[in-house]
């Protein structure tokens, strides 16, 4: 069913839009922040080459590594001395496999959670400095 308000000139439920051409606005018009009215079609984004993609992956992948790295090291010096040389293996697979397992659903859920807060002090800070305190404490 078509909304009657819908017009020459009228997006959705009756909103004046502008053409991208049109110069003069004679009624009020609602315009996004990229400049483009609501309810008309975007500009598709310009898109990046492959040379761009293949520096983005060496410099996550150099990153990444640089950080876990020094982090797995540890891991297993500390679960060899814990357990012994002997099962240190083994243990050290059931360490880091429940970590990825419980990796894959708390990402998701706290990112929905993420997501979803609304504070005075935003969507992700809340959640950064619960983060930062919570793994302050498990360092100790």
């Amino acid at each position: 069913m078509t909304d009657k308000r819908e017009g020459p000139g009228l997006g959705p439920a009756g909103i004046p839009v502008a053409s991208p051409g049109d110069s003069t606005i004679s009624s009020p018009c609602i315009v996004s922040n990229e400049g483009t009215a609501a309810g008309s079609v975007p500009a598709e984004p310009a898109h990046v080459g492959w040379g761009f993609v293949g520096l983005y992956l060496v410099a996550y992948t150099g990153t990444s590594l640089l950080f876990l790295a020094p982090l797995l090291v540890s891991l297993a010096l500390k679960v060899n001395d814990l357990v012994g040389i002997d099962s240190a293996p083994g243990r050290l697979a059931l360490v880091t496999s429940v970590g990825s397992l419980l990796s894959v659903v708390a990402n998701p859920f706290f990112g929905r959670l993420s997501d979803r807060t609304s504070s005075r002090w935003g969507m992700r800070r809340p959640w950064m400095v619960a983060g930062l305190a919570g793994g302050s404490l498990g360092i100790l």
